[in-house]
């Protein structure tokens, strides 16, 4: 069903593109959504373990790894693909690794982990390879990315020391967020859309590579992930590495590049919906219990 709903929002957005102008509020929306997300985490550091560190070298190796391979080719893809593959693990991952069996904590903390840790990453790779047209200074990526980060980290923290009634009512209504998530697709749908129709010129087989690319790193995520997860950790490793905050990696396209490099994180939302729908469905039922 949800990935019905995302479909049909990304259709909305190409025949409707009025959306567009609301692409300043997805900054406010992704915040919104990690508020809700560092609500009902906490942070114990005996959870870490010395894969959540491997994984997320990994994330940033690959991500590297992408940019690398292609930009000899071509740079805007490259810089597509790291985009796409930089992203940090989402909110939803753990709820997600709780529906396939698999230990929520480690899931957790890896969200955390790597929030933080790529938001200090990102401004300082983010600033070297953009094109020397579009240079930005350092500061200009790392302040806007770490409040998007940090400051809905530190209000959930004193939300929940202070406001423990209106956490446990904001917890109990976590399927809201839903909502905000597809807003937020619709509006980088139509930004997208509008820039493509309007602003620029880009032909369908130049749309078909950045899927290609998308998906290329959305089967790299998921595989890499679950070989470094070793024989107890697989489900969840490659959930850290492959379920991704697509909507950062969005915002950070809309705000640094282009609308038409916010097309490869739009792309992976189908794509990892798509393997997690089908995980989700060959994954085998509970027995009955005994009488």
């Amino acid at each position: 069903m949800k990935q019905l709903l995302i479909v049909l929002c990304m259709l909305l957005g190409i025949l409707l593109p009025y959306g567009q102008v609301l692409t300043p509020t997805i900054r406010y929306s992704v915040m919104l959504l990690l508020f809700w997300a560092f609500l009902d985490m906490e942070l114990n550091w005996q959870v870490l373990k010395w894969r959540h560190l491997l994984v997320l070298a990994a994330i940033i190796v690959f991500a590297f790894g992408c940019w690398a391979a292609l930009a000899g080719l071509d740079r805007e893809l490259a810089l597509i693909g790291f985009l796409t593959a930089i992203c940090p693990t989402a909110a939803m991952a753990p709820a997600i690794t709780g529906f396939l069996r698999g230990k929520v904590a480690f899931t957790t903390f890896a969200v955390l982990l790597n929030s933080c840790a790529l938001a200090l990453l990102i401004p300082l790779a983010l600033t070297a390879l953009l094109p020397q047209a579009a240079a930005v200074a350092t500061t200009e990526v790392l302040i806007p990315v770490l409040l998007l980060v940090f400051l809905p980290l530190a209000v959930a923290l004193l939300f929940r020391h202070f406001v423990p009634a209106g956490t446990r009512f904001l917890l109990q209504h976590k399927h809201w967020a839903l909502y905000f998530f597809l807003l937020n697709v619709y509006i980088a749908t139509s930004k997208a859309s509008h820039y493509i129709r309007f602003e620029s010129h880009i032909p369908p087989g130049r749309i078909l590579l950045i899927a290609a690319v998308s998906l290329v790193v959305c089967a790299g995520s998921f595989l890499i992930g679950h070989y470094l997860g070793g024989k107890g950790l697989r489900l969840e490793s490659s959930m850290v590495m492959g379920r991704k905050n697509t909507m950062f990696g969005i915002w950070l396209a809309l705000t640094f590049v282009n609308p038409v490099a916010a097309m490869g994180p739009m792309f992976y939302i189908i794509f990892h919906n798509a393997y997690i729908s089908w995980q989700l469905y060959r994954l085998p039922p509970l027995p009955l219990p005994q009488r």
